[in-house]
């Protein structure tokens, strides 16, 4: 739900995907059980004794913290993002997956391990 809030915070701005997520509230977004808050409480406690305090609020104030928190509760997820893990004293989606065993791919990869292929026609 917290991905959720987040995008309909854009929706006054026409953003595109906060339009479509709209009507999908029931079907997309979940609420974060018991389970997720732990996990969620083991990240926040990783990212506020490993980063920046600046940094660390940031991160764990954007719903990316709670991605992070149901991939782990739930198992054999993998986060997509198009972040990179770069060095330095950033908080960055790929490195607080690493640092907890959760695979993150960007969404290129996703397209692929989907096995979606686009075909070019060359009528059109």
């Amino acid at each position: 739900m917290e991905v959720h809030d987040e995008l309909m915070e854009k929706l006054e701005a026409k953003d595109r995907l906060a339009l479509w997520a709209k009507d999908r509230r029931d079907c997309l977004f979940t609420v974060a059980d018991e389970s997720v808050q732990a996990r969620y409480a083991e990240i926040d406690a990783h990212v506020r004794s490993s980063f920046d305090p600046v940094g660390a609020a940031k991160f764990m104030a954007d719903a990316d913290s709670w991605l992070i928190a149901h991939a782990l509760a739930e198992g054999g997820s993998v986060v997509v993002t198009l972040e990179v893990p770069k060095g330095g004293i950033a908080v960055k989606i790929p490195k607080i997956c690493q640092t907890f065993g959760i695979p993150s791919i960007n969404h290129y990869q996703m397209l692929d391990a989907l096995g979606v292929r686009f075909v070019v026609n060359e009528d059109a």
